[in-house]
């Protein structure tokens, strides 16, 4: 039987982060080994309302690690899968505290892994209407954008790199050095490049898009720094393979 965790990353976000707990399918929430939130070293109360709602409903697997410091989005992350493989959970599922991403389509995104018949998946607005959901159109373009330029660089065949609803594979995550990979938004491109790189099977589901004033989003100028760096990670891919820059992202890197 595999272990599975649902892991929710959070910063200032208390107006949200009940809802998101609240949201998950039953069944998730009892098949899970644990459902850990980590918080971003927020300013408000979110770490309360989260001990509150654990509280209210006897809801012993629900933990928070709060971060020291404010670690970046993909910061977070790697406490968060350093937390899962130390754990020794088979499958770690990523749902975003401020409910961008609907918690109730869980189940789809991790069915596929938990069957063992994908080593990571994401769920993607590009199949669906994300314009009609709110995507900002500067945003929907870039997106476009910049997924042809990585699926023509890394040989693939994705709707798009830039959704943040995923779910790993204990095994897959095993098997790259994500602490490698960006603190920031930057994470999410990182560990995709380093997943095609080791061969591991990545697959997607269409999810509904939402996008609402309590969403977490960058501005136009956050997503063109976003886009230069999303190219810079790219051209060290292709300088790698074509061995001009030394491989220092060795798959047991992340093992201190």
């Amino acid at each position: 039987m595999k272990r599975f965790a649902i892991f929710i990353p959070a910063f200032n976000v208390e107006t949200t982060i009940v809802s998101v707990l609240q949201r998950l399918p039953q069944d998730m929430v009892d098949s899970a080994a644990e459902i850990f939130v980590v918080d971003n070293h927020s300013t408000d109360e979110t770490v309360t309302r989260v001990l509150r709602y654990k509280e209210s409903q006897d809801l012993q697997k629900l933990n928070v690690i709060r971060n020291p410091r404010n670690c970046g989005y993909g910061g977070s992350q790697k406490v968060a899968y350093r937390h899962a493989l130390n754990q020794g959970y088979d499958v770690v599922a990523m749902v975003h505290g401020d409910g961008q991403y609907a918690p109730e389509v869980l189940p789809v995104l991790v069915a596929p892994v938990l069957a063992g018949e994908a080593d990571m998946l994401f769920g993607s607005r590009m199949t669906g209407d994300p314009l009609a959901g709110g995507m900002p159109r500067y945003r929907y373009v870039c997106n476009k954008g910049l997924t042809w330029i990585q699926n023509f660089i890394l040989g693939t065949s994705l709707s798009e790199f830039h959704s943040g609803y995923r779910v790993y594979s204990g095994e897959a995550l095993k098997k790259i050095a994500f602490e490698a990979c960006a603190d920031n938004y930057d994470f999410d491109a990182d560990i995709i490049i380093m997943l095609v790189r080791a061969r591991q099977r990545i697959a997607e589901r269409t999810i509904p898009t939402h996008y609402g004033p309590e969403s977490k989003s960058v501005s136009f100028f956050h997503c063109i720094v976003y886009g230069l760096n999303i190219l810079r990670g790219l051209l060290k891919f292709l300088l790698v393979k074509w061995g001009v820059l030394a491989d220092k992202e060795r798959p047991d890197s992340h093992r201190r």
